[in-house]
């Protein structure tokens, strides 16, 4: 059993050419309405992969999300989305807060490689010049007090689990 991002788990599927059409176009209405969908797949008795189904669900944005971005934009603070979902999906969820349906695509591949490797023999040696006298030993824990406030390392009391008692050090 597999399941996963439908373009994803429709490559796996043995019969990929004949369904591929079809469940695009499925995902793509999901995605236009703000619908999300995982894809479902299992091997048969021949260990092939083979398409089981869509899932399908709402993962709208909190109920007060449209009313704080409303709020912001009245202070003057502009609001960008970044998401990784669908373009539908982010186009159709900016429509619903109000904030427009001009969305940019980061990757305008239509089939992104999700292991691109744009030089298939990389370098060896991918510094082509190196340090001539590296520090062999640097101070991995330098003296607070010459170290610029900005960079100090800060240390903080560890999180106590909420089922733990905390106890008093008074």
């Amino acid at each position: 059993m597999s399941k996963g991002a439908p373009p994803v788990v429709l490559r796996m599927a043995h019969d990929y050419a004949l369904i591929r059409e079809t469940l695009e176009a499925a995902v793509d209405d999901y995605a236009c309405r703000g619908v999300r969908c995982i894809a479902v797949a299992r091997t048969d008795e021949r260990q092939r992969w083979c398409f089981m189904g869509l899932l399908t669900f709402l993962d709208p944005p909190r109920p007060d999300t449209g009313q704080t971005i409303e709020a912001a934009h009245g202070l003057g603070v502009g609001i960008k989305m970044l998401t990784g979902d669908q373009m539908a999906i982010a186009k159709e969820t900016c429509r619903a807060l109000g904030m427009g349906t001009a969305v940019h695509d980061y990757n305008p591949s239509p089939n992104p490689d999700p292991d691109p490797d744009p030089d298939p023999d990389p370098d060896p040696d991918p510094d082509p010049d190196p340090d001539p006298d590296p520090d062999p030993d640097p101070d991995p824990d330098p003296d607070p007090d010459q170290v610029p406030p900005s960079t100090a390392r800060r240390t903080f009391p560890r999180r106590r689990s909420p089922t733990r008692p905390v106890r008093s050090l008074s």
